[in-house]
């Protein structure tokens, strides 16, 4: 995709449209607005609980025409999570704070948040490691492009030599497939972001040594089409072992 096409996928899912799909090659991809109401769910300190909404943006992105010969399809899925409100079923309390209602899961959390699932594969529909690395490779983007909509401190993705590295400050380095199929709550600082206008962006740069202009494709074999890369992967994997060393 070009850096319009980016652009405009980041403002879909900036401004929560309502549903907004695309294609990219042999990958489709799609976003959705949702509001979910849980129903009652159990309250400290009020027996009869609490009426509780949420609402969801969710991003999926898969294979046009999938092969199952290897018995799946490969797909990527993030949700962003927000807008909790509770309201009790007979009001007995001065104030009903969000944290007070029991969780469901030990992942549950009542701040706006990135989810990734802790079934399955996570982020992905099942277990990556049948997963091709072309579509790993292409995820990747879309992760960076997910985080980059919500203005994202912390993971952090960096490309290198087609392989994304995640940087994360209470895990270091980790690989993109693994970090992604794991079981995560990644938080996210409102307001959202402003909508970006393409005319005053030159450049994007969606992620660490990714910069796309408007002549960046995903199939350009040339390495001109990445920004330059400080570290190489060698260097990074040296710095994972001096720190294992050091623990």
């Amino acid at each position: 995709m070009l850096k319009n096409d980016w652009i405009k996928l980041i403002n879909a899912i900036r401004l929560r449209k309502l549903s907004y799909s695309g294609e990219d090659g042999e990958l489709s991809y799609y976003c959705q607005y949702q509001k979910k109401e849980n129903g009652t769910r159990s309250y400290i300190d009020d027996n009869d609980g609490v009426n509780y909404k949420h609402e969801e943006y969710d991003f999926h992105i898969s294979q046009k025409n999938p092969n199952y010969s290897n018995g799946s399809q490969q797909i990527f899925r993030l949700t962003f999570i927000y807008g909790h409100e509770i309201h009790p079923c007979r009001p007995k309390l001065a104030s009903y704070p969000l944290e007070k209602i029991i969780k469901s899961h030990s992942q549950e959390v009542f701040v706006p948040h990135i989810r990734i699932l802790g079934y399955g594969g996570g982020a992905f529909g099942n277990r990556p490691n049948s997963y091709s690395q072309d579509f790993l490779y292409k995820s990747g983007f879309y992760a960076a492009a997910f985080l980059y909509a919500f203005d994202v401190q912390e993971p952090r993705l960096q490309l290198i030599d087609r392989e994304w590295i995640v940087i994360d400050k209470q895990m270091g380095y980790s690989d993109f497939s693994v970090y992604f199929m794991n079981a995560r709550v990644i938080p996210v600082k409102l307001p959202i972001p402003k909508f970006i206008e393409p005319q005053k962006m030159p450049v994007l740069k969606l992620a660490e040594a990714v910069e796309i202009t408007d002549t960046w494709g995903f199939y350009s074999s040339s390495s001109d089409d990445y920004a330059e890369v400080a570290r190489s992967l060698n260097e990074i994997r040296k710095e994972i072992s001096s720190q294992n060393n050091t623990d």
